[in-house]
């Protein structure tokens, strides 16, 4: 009782590889900003978060144009689930919880994260220049990173 079916040979299509892609074209992949999920959530007016998990740098927040600033930061997408705070602006005061910038410097203890958002508003508001943000951070320990080209 042997199968017949085994005997007869089908034509068969060629077996091809899938073509890979370059490191390079990886490379620019990875580099691409994402801006669309701010910038929609801008256009429509309504709020947005950034996390921060590698894509997009501290340094990339602090430069970032009018028209791809988020609302809200945070680490990691556990930040979706999380309630969040927006920094208050008075005057030449920026301050969130803990954390405030007085006369070119950033002040504060507490959660980085919030050291951050201050930092951001503050040179988005022209209280604080880029490099006085960075130093501020650096100093509390958070990796500022570069900020990529436009």
């Amino acid at each position: 009782a042997t199968n017949p079916m085994v005997l007869i040979r089908t034509p068969k299509q060629a077996k091809r590889l899938p073509k890979a892609i370059s490191v390079e074209q990886i490379e620019r992949l990875l580099a691409a900003p994402d801006d669309t999920d701010i910038l929609g959530a801008v256009n429509v007016g309504v709020d947005s978060l950034l996390v921060l998990s590698g894509v997009t740098s501290v340094a990339d927040l602090l430069v970032a144009s009018p028209e791809v600033r988020p609302t809200y930061l945070g680490w990691d997408a556990a930040s979706l689930l999380e309630p969040q705070s927006g920094v208050v602006v008075e005057g030449s005061r920026v301050g969130l919880r803990e954390w405030y910038v007085d006369k070119g410097r950033l002040m504060g203890v507490g959660d980085v994260l919030d050291a951050v958002r201050v930092a951001a508003v503050a040179v988005w508001r022209g209280l604080l220049t880029f490099d006085e943000a960075v130093l501020g951070l650096r100093t509390r320990g958070v990796a500022v990173g570069l900020p990529r080209d436009p």
